[in-house]
């Protein structure tokens, strides 16, 4: 079982445990402890509401907001206790169920599809007490459904000659946005305009909270535990687009992301390396847990770009938005040292010329670290003095960033 896995079982579990014990004692401590429940959620939210907001990124984030995940269901157990209490029994038996159903289902290894058989009580149980000798039936859990493929338009150049190639630049949106928002927040689609490179930036699937997002382990950022494989996903709409478009160059396909989207692009390009030349992770942060990296058959050229003042995808490493519930995420040194060791980079990393890559910050803010003699491929580490999370989404970020990669 992977340590997110794990942790999702056992907070599902335990909060089960606590309502339990709410719903049985009836007093008004117990039902604090309830509604405490969903705590981490609705903080996460507004920690991330509040962080695009303070960078200027519009009123209208796609971040479902607190007061919203508050409606419904949360809102009718606020306002009346004893329909609290009655619902709470509900939603602890169903939450034990789904912490039984999910530490069963991280026990099938990946990619099986034989179900697994898991004892859990009669249905009876779920609405009303136990009987004095419950007798658990045994139960299949089916295999988690395939995920719908992933879909993206190709945006090609405006002019392309006949038979000519252009490469392909992938672009991954981070948690809570939408592909919506690098087209019309960002510059990046206004710079492969002008230089001819063709692109696409696909929607990652909804979680149950109704937020887009990647997994790219478990740091970042599948937060309500999907059964999902975004690797498989993401090559599978690669090799389809390239087929589809023989216009595309194959051997110039780029991806890049933004804080969840750097963490998948930095897992894609770790996982299937063959399918990509080079790699950005703007604000993101490579795997700290071991996944199966391969080493590329052929030359990688790997870029993190990060603010040593992030607030949210800490520089210095720790936990995505400082929630200790969360599993933790490697450092920009640790990132940078690990693809050093996969890239088989030797010597040391050595400073390169400052770059001018922010105008919201003077001079040139960004301090270049970088490996020049790695036997497969090319690394560096772009560090912006003073830089918060929102990155590279405005002139000249996009230009100099494919100045490295377009190698």
């Amino acid at each position: 079982m992977h340590r997110g896995e794990a942790t999702t079982c056992f907070f599902f579990a335990n909060r089960a445990h606590v309502a339990a014990r709410s719903h049985a004692q009836a007093n008004e401590g117990g039902n604090r402890r309830a509604r405490g429940s969903h705590v981490w959620v609705i903080a996460l939210q507004r920690n991330e509401l509040a962080a695009r907001v303070r960078a200027g990124l519009g009123a209208a984030p796609s971040i479902p907001l607190a007061p919203e995940a508050g409606r419904g269901f949360l809102g009718t157990l606020a306002a009346s206790r004893r329909w609290m209490r009655s619902v709470l029994a509900l939603v602890t038996a169903l939450s034990c169920f789904s912490a039984l159903a999910c530490e069963q289902r991280t026990g099938v290894s990946k990619g099986s599809s034989a179900p697994s058989s898991v004892a859990s009580p009669a249905p009876s149980a779920l609405v009303s007490a136990p009987p004095a000798s419950p007798q658990p039936e045994p139960r299949v859990v089916a295999p988690a459904p395939a995920p719908a493929p992933l879909e993206a338009p190709v945006h090609l150049p405006e002019q392309l000659a006949a038979g000519q190639k252009t490469p392909l630049l992938l672009m991954l949106h981070s948690i809570g946005t939408s592909a919506e928002d690098i087209e019309r927040r960002t510059d990046w689609p206004k710079f492969a305009a002008e230089q001819g490179v063709a692109w696409m930036a696909p929607n990652g699937p909804q979680d149950s909270l109704g937020r887009r997002f990647w997994d790219a382990g478990p740091s970042c950022c599948n937060f309500t535990g999907q059964h999902v494989d975004h690797v498989a996903a993401l090559a599978e709409l690669l090799e389809r687009t390239l087929r589809e478009h023989p216009e595309l160059d194959a051997e110039r396909v780029y991806i890049g992301g933004i804080s969840n989207g750097g963490f998948m692009a930095h897992r894609f390009a770790c996982e299937a390396p063959d399918l990509v030349r080079g790699v950005v992770s703007i604000s993101g942060a490579g795997p700290l847990e071991r996944v199966t990296c391969r080493t590329p058959k052929k030359p990688l050229r790997v870029l993190e770009v990060h603010g040593d003042a992030d607030p949210i995808v800490s520089y210095r490493g720790g936990h995505f938005l400082n929630m200790p519930l969360l599993p933790e995420h490697a450092s920009a040194a640790q990132t940078f040292s690990d693809w050093a060791a996969r890239l088989g980079c030797r010597a040391d990393a050595q400073p390169g010329e400052a770059l001018d890559f922010e105008k919201r910050y003077p001079g040139k803010e960004t301090r270049v670290s970088r490996f020049a003699n790695c036997e497969h491929g090319a690394l560096e580490l772009w560090t912006v003095s003073g830089g918060d999370h929102y990155l590279a989404f405005r002139d000249p970020s996009p230009r100099v960033i494919w100045q490295f990669l377009n190698q």
